[in-house]
């Protein structure tokens, strides 16, 4: 949940090539563990993307894991999120809540 939560999808490129906005994929071996952690799924797909240019293009779909879900898991886990909230008190609390109940009731049946 750790390499989740703190992956970065820039760890999946090697840098821009000067001026432009080119990435190129690292391949897989090369990308730090916590990136390779973070994917969930790799299609390769090759196939011709402009027709009559004869050369074959290949495309590379990387999917990630749900980090928000993966946060969630993760401080579930920790005790950090609870679905059912408990709230105690001590015994004169409680006791001055009954007294007061006792006390607004009394008042309501006396209207």
């Amino acid at each position: 949940m750790r390499a989740l939560a703190l992956s970065n999808i820039v760890q999946a490129f090697t840098a821009v090539h000067g001026n432009k906005r080119s990435f190129t994929l690292r391949e897989l071996r090369q990308m730090p563990e916590e990136m390779q952690r973070a994917i969930s799924s790799v299609k390769v797909r090759t196939e011709n993307l402009t027709s009559g240019d004869g050369e074959t293009d290949t495309t590379i779909e990387i999917r990630l894991w749900d980090k928000t879900k993966a946060l969630e898991l993760g401080a579930r886990a920790n005790g950090w999120l609870k679905d059912r909230v408990e709230i105690t008190t001590s015994e004169e609390m409680i006791s001055r809540l009954d007294r007061a109940k006792q006390r607004a009731l009394v008042k309501k049946l006396s209207e």
